[in-house]
């Protein structure tokens, strides 16, 4: 099989959470939550319009340490409750405005033991990605999913 562009075009992140996989799949549905751990290291989240539901959509807002800004628009496409999320995502600008490119990105969701559940996070589709092109999807990717499983980890602790 060859592999086009858009094979290769993918940022995949995979994490053990410390939770039932219903938790996991809520905390992308949930504005509360979404609001601790969206984003990279150096951004946070800081408002939220959310419809979570298939045909549904979501805005997140982030600001950055030093004032940058930026948000995620995103639109439910499949939803199975504590197992998969696709959603059709475009990167918000500084000023409000949307890319006009939309990726997709998915959430498989297995739990292997009581409260253990591996997520894999699948953002394909970029084409010409944002500023910090792949690898700072990819860094943004991992720094988000690291914030969920902190997130996570307190708590239950």
């Amino acid at each position: 099989m060859n592999e086009t562009a858009e094979d290769t075009d993918a940022v995949r992140v995979v994490r053990e959470m410390a939770a039932p996989a219903s938790a996991v799949y809520d905390a992308f549905l949930n504005p509360d939550q979404l609001l601790r751990w969206m984003g990279p290291r150096r951004f946070k989240a800081t408002d939220i319009e959310i419809v979570p539901e298939v045909g549904g959509s979501a805005r997140i807002s982030v600001e950055a340490e030093n004032g940058d800004r930026g948000s995620f628009d995103w639109q439910f496409v499949e939803l199975v409750p504590a197992e998969k999320i696709v959603i059709s995502f475009a990167f918000g600008g500084q000023n409000g405005e949307t890319d006009t490119h939309r990726s997709r990105f998915t959430i498989d969701l297995i739990e292997n033991a009581p409260d253990r559940t591996e997520l894999t996070f699948v953002h394909d589709r970029l084409g010409q990605a944002p500023p910090g092109g792949h690898a700072g999807v990819n860094q943004g990717w991992n720094e988000a999913m690291d914030k969920l499983v902190e997130m996570f980890e307190k708590d239950n602790s």
